[in-house]
C-alpha cells in the first residue's frame, strides 16, 4: 500500500468517528516522531480542518540534530489545522 493510500485510510477512519462526536488526536512528544509520522499528522490536520476533528501536539525543544521535528514541520502542522503554537518555558513541579 502506498503512502498516500495509508494517509487516506487513516483520515477515513478518523472522519467516521467524527461523524458522531468530536475527535481529538493527541500527539505527544513530537520530537521522537520520524518524518513519515510527522507527514501523516500534518496530512490529517490539513484534510480534517473542516470536520469535527482536531489535533493537539506537544514537542520539547531539543538540541539541533536530536529531533526529526523542524520549525518547518511545526509551521506546516499549525497552518494545516488553522491553529498556532503556544511556546512554554520550563515548568516547575508545582506548575505541572
Amino acid at each position: 500500500m502506498d503512502r498516500l493510500a495509508v494517509f487516506g485510510a487513516v483520515h477515513t477512519l478518523l472522519a467516521r468517528y467524527a461523524e458522531d462526536s468530536m475527535v481529538c488526536v493527541v500527539a505527544d512528544d513530537l520530537q521522537w516522531f520520524d518524518s513519515a509520522s510527522l507527514d501523516l499528522l500534518t496530512y490529517v490536520a490539513k484534510v480534517s480542518a473542516a470536520e469535527r476533528l482536531f489535533v493537539i501536539a506537544t514537542v520539547r525543544q531539543l538540541a539541533p540534530g536530536e529531533s526529526q521535528v523542524s520549525e518547518q514541520h511545526l509551521y506546516q502542522l499549525a497552518r494545516a489545522g488553522h491553529g498556532g503554537c503556544l511556546r512554554l518555558g520550563r515548568m516547575t513541579e508545582d506548575e505541572i
